[in-house]
């Protein structure tokens, strides 16, 4: 669901970083209608942040596959010039090999599913299960760009 509406606003245009404070001071206003205690507070702050950074992740993902699939017709480097635009390297980096990954053994969002599911389940919140996670944003990326092209 994420995805989808983050993908559905990067093909409209919307800036990231408006998009983040559209939902940075959705979630602001619902948090302050109401009174929550400490823990709660924080836990909901990281989970703020942790869909700030899926957005994050898709917008990188799409910009990346579209200098992936300019780089294929143009003789200039357009991964090198998308990746010194995009500001966070490490999640750059992370998109880009699991773009490459994916491209490499025709791993889909779908197989990585299945192959999460006979792997076992991860604690969630483990690093394990937010890596699944992360690498399943990516997927869905491409896997949209895939169908759009």
């Amino acid at each position: 669901e994420v995805v989808r509406d983050c993908l559905e606003a990067y093909d409209k245009n919307i800036r990231l970083a408006d998009l983040q404070i559209s939902i940075g001071t959705v979630e602001g206003a619902m948090a302050s209608r109401s009174k929550l205690d400490e823990k709660t507070i924080t836990k909901r702050d990281q989970e703020l942040s942790l869909l700030l950074t899926w957005v994050e992740t898709v917008y990188i993902t799409m910009r990346l596959c579209k200098a992936l699939r300019s780089s294929a017709t143009e003789e200039t480097d357009a991964v090198a010039a998308a990746l010194t635009e995009i500001g966070r390297q490490d999640l750059a980096k992370f998109a880009l090999g699991t773009i490459q990954m994916a491209r490499d053994t025709g791993m889909t969002a779908e197989k990585q599913v299945e192959e999460a599911r006979r792997s076992g389940l991860a604690p969630p919140g483990s690093a394990v299960e937010t890596m699944r996670i992360s690498t399943r944003i990516v997927l869905h990326t491409i896997d949209h760009f895939d169908e759009s092209q």
